[in-house]
């Protein structure tokens, strides 16, 4: 335990916790995150090859049989964690390491900087390191599927919509306010800056705006019987799209087959989950760009924030 005499936030305990580092690799964790008995063991293998900068984790929601919002959270994070993340890996493009559940070589992280004031320091940290990929290019990011730690879901709508607000909304400040002349070719790679912009802008950014934008003109223009038949077939396409994903998935990749096959007996209520969260990004989104959000975070209390960069 260390001491600190005034509270500075999750990420002055992080870049204290590495002040303090002897070792070759830390590890950043929420505290409330619990883990597998052979998580250090399953991790630390990974880092056997001298290439591996960083590595994320498998996470997992814990309480997944409180209500339905856990459960459509256990399998979101299956088919984007464990699934998605297993693929990215495969061509060096892992899109964020968790600050739930990261593991980072000590002196890379020391070499770019460590955590950064403001707030999703995880996906911060995530593009600074891509950044030092592009000078070191043999070097990777990696996807521990074995490492499996399990983090508590928000348990109602209210709880899950709160999270995701925060969440949406820091995608949009750091990658429109703080990283946007850091994502190019030069710094980053073409293949880097290529997956970037297309997830980081099109997918996060872009794309709720253009479902908002259509679902409103949809149903104002067009009648209502006719509206909810292509609506409905929409959501078929997406249903069988999602579930053949989850099923190549659970094939594939799937290391617990049991609550896997739990989980996909959610997969009709998916594409109506994921459309809501899209809508909520939108608000999230507009929320950041007027009222700037991020500095409203409760990572770090306000005196921090002040006398941070403002971007």
């Amino acid at each position: 335990m260390i001491p600190k005499w005034q509270r500075g936030g999750r990420v002055s305990s992080l870049n204290t916790g590495l002040g303090f580092a002897t070792g070759e690799l830390v590890y950043a964790l929420d505290g409330d995150t619990g883990f597998a008995p052979d998580m250090i063991t399953r991790s630390v293998v990974v880092f056997e090859d001298p290439d591996v900068l960083a590595a994320a984790g498998n996470l997992r929601i814990r309480n997944r049989t409180k209500s339905l919002v856990t459960r459509l959270q256990s399998l979101e994070y299956l088919l984007s964690i464990e699934y998605g993340r297993t693929g990215l890996a495969r061509w060096n493009l892992i899109n964020n390491i968790s600050g739930a559940f990261g593991i980072f070589r000590t002196d890379i992280v020391r070499q770019v900087g460590g955590w950064d004031t403001h707030t999703a320091e995880d996906l911060d940290l995530t593009l600074r390191l891509k950044q030092y990929q592009r000078r070191h290019p043999h070097m990777r990011l990696a996807f521990i599927p074995d490492a499996i730690g399990y983090t508590d879901g928000p348990e109602t709508v209210r709880s899950l919509a709160s999270q995701r607000m925060r969440w949406e909304g820091d995608l949009y400040f750091v990658y429109l306010r703080k990283h946007w002349r850091g994502i190019r070719p030069r710094l980053m790679g073409w293949a880097g800056t290529l997956f970037t912009l297309t997830y980081g802008l099109v997918q996060s950014v872009a794309l709720p705006f253009v479902i908002g934008g259509y679902v409103v003109w949809w149903y104002a223009t067009q009648p209502p019987v006719y509206a909810v038949t292509i609506s409905v077939l929409l959501y078929l396409i997406y249903l069988v799209l999602c579930s053949w994903y989850a099923l190549v998935g659970f094939l594939c990749v799937s290391r617990d087959p049991r609550s896997t096959l739990r989980d996909m007996a959610w997969l009709p209520v998916m594409p109506l989950y994921q459309l809501a969260l899209r809508l909520l990004a939108l608000v999230a989104i507009l929320n950041e760009v007027l009222r700037r959000s991020h500095e409203e975070t409760s990572m770090a209390p306000w005196w921090v924030l002040r006398r941070g960069n403002r971007f």
